[in-house]
């Protein structure tokens, strides 16, 4: 009989760190009229993503209605027969887009494959357009079912890329830099949205098999919209694994190393991982919001530091 008890090594275990302790950033307040509260916002986020490297978004203006039906969309292209899903299988024709297998991520050199199923999907370019042969840019490759699948998806990535340009407009000015200090950087940016499921993992686990390893993300800013299962652990200044549990209504947002580069390391991209040990699957999406690839990603003239990417 399979061991269907599930046992964390010790050193994937969590600390489970009270809301009020992490920061949680008021977006609408971000995009805002200038005053104390947009101040504060901005403050607050400057300290986190200098200190911490992520936190939470809040009252972030991405419509309820969107979310659901993204994630009505999501479950249900996942409930698929693996035959179907396979037919828009990432990596055909080089793109990095499409329907990505268990496994077919490794996010840890020295562990398996991850334990997640996905669907990758880019700014959805025209075939013509000069930059479509990038693995990273469009068109995607959409499935015939379930219906509504890509318009769910589209309509979604259309609401979080003002999102993260107002992010990204915040944190420069939180580091002494005009609002528009990044546009350089995202003149066609690659975004990159990827729902994501996770069966539960049972039996002894051990970092060999994660849902997703330990890693950072590569780009400027990812967005996680997660379910209410939990599993998303992040690395702390201290090396401590804290539990990055769901706050109804937010977004977990991390800094990637594009952005620390771009900053000088004065932001900081951040370790992270996900166990899902819950017994139920678990359904997340991150958007991944990175520079164009005809960026040259240099520390900006005012920060000093890290050579260029």
């Amino acid at each position: 009989m399979a061991d269907s008890i599930a046992r964390r090594d010790p050193e994937l275990k969590g600390a489970r760190v009270p809301f009020e302790a992490l920061p949680v950033i008021d977006a609408g307040a971000l995009r805002g009229p200038d005053g104390p509260a947009r101040d504060a916002a901005v403050a607050v986020l400057g300290q986190a993503a200098r200190e911490i490297g992520f936190f939470y978004i809040a009252d972030h203006g991405v419509s309820p209605t969107h979310i659901a039906g993204f994630f009505d969309a999501m479950r249900a292209f996942f409930a698929l027969p693996e035959e179907e899903k396979r037919r828009t299988a990432f990596g055909r024709e080089g793109k990095r887009m499409g329907y990505m297998a268990f496994g077919q991520q490794r996010t840890d050199d020295d562990a398996e494959g991850d334990l997640v199923e996905g669907y990758e999907i880019g700014l959805d370019l025209p075939a013509d357009d000069p930059d479509a042969d990038f693995p990273f840019y469009g068109p995607t490759p959409w499935p015939a079912e379930p219906a509504g699948f890509r318009e769910a998806m589209l309509g979604y990535m259309d609401e979080m890329r003002p999102l993260g340009e107002a992010v990204l407009r915040a944190l420069a000015e939180g580091l002494g830099l005009g609002a528009d200090a990044f546009n350089p950087f995202l003149e066609k940016p690659i975004l990159l949205l990827s729902p994501r499921r996770y069966p539960p993992q049972a039996g002894h686990i051990t970092r060999k098999r994660l849902g997703v390893g330990a890693h950072t993300d590569y780009g400027f800013l990812t967005f996680v919209l997660q379910d209410a299962v939990g599993g998303l652990q992040v690395l702390g200044a201290d090396g401590q694994w804290i539990e990055a549990m769901p706050l109804e209504g937010s977004f977990v947002c991390n800094i990637g190393e594009l952005l620390e580069n771009a900053t000088g390391g004065t932001l900081r991209a951040t370790t992270h991982r996900v166990i899902n040990d819950s017994g139920r699957e678990r359904y997340s999406c991150p958007f991944f919001f990175n520079p164009s690839r005809h960026a040259r990603v240099a520390p900006l003239p005012a920060l000093a530091g890290a050579e260029a990417v």
